[in-house]
């Protein structure tokens, strides 16, 4: 969350640097069959392969919980980021994979 604020208010290498961390913490989470991709400036997709909703649940309560003690320390200042967590399920009938990447109905998660 908030990617936009930290990018204007501390440049780019600040926002960079905090993406990469996110990152970093997604692929310690996930197992070498599961695909991390940041998908826009401000956005990650996770790609949990042959995993059913009762299985994912877990992993995304061990996203908000890394995330959540995460702290950035840079320069004069120091960052906590939050992420936003949306989920949608696949296959989904007809519906092919950029349709679902573009679908703006997730299912928030909490």
């Amino acid at each position: 969350d908030d990617f936009k604020t930290v990018y204007d208010e501390h440049g780019f290498n600040p926002a960079e640097t905090l993406m990469i961390k996110i990152s970093r913490a997604l692929n310690t989470i996930t197992r070498g069959s599961d695909l991390v991709s940041r998908t826009k400036d401000d956005e990650f997709c996770m790609l949990l392969q042959n995993t059913w909703w009762d299985r994912c649940k877990p992993v995304g309560d061990k996203v908000m919980d890394k995330v959540s003690n995460m702290s950035l320390y840079l320069e004069d200042f120091e960052l906590h980021p939050t992420v936003t967590i949306g989920t949608v399920d696949y296959p989904a009938g007809d519906t092919g994979s950029k349709d679902i990447l573009a679908t703006p109905d997730r299912i928030p998660f909490e």
